[in-house]
């Protein structure tokens, strides 16, 4: 599993810790049954672009 933090964010180990990852890995094995390869944790704006979509492979978490 890949953690990619935005540059927006200049302590990364504060957003991971403020993103309750594992929480969220949890709705997303229940809902898409399997763990994510990659998790991006991006501004709210950045993480509503296009270029982001939350799939079984990925998951989109904004802080």
């Amino acid at each position: 599993m890949m953690i990619i933090v935005s540059d927006f964010y200049k302590d990364e180990a504060k957003a991971i810790e403020e993103a309750s990852l594992k929480d969220e890995i949890e709705y997303h094995l229940m809902e898409y049954g399997c763990k994510p390869k990659k998790i991006y944790i991006l501004p709210f704006l950045e993480a509503m672009n296009e270029k982001y979509k939350p799939t079984k492979h990925t998951m989109i978490l904004s802080v």
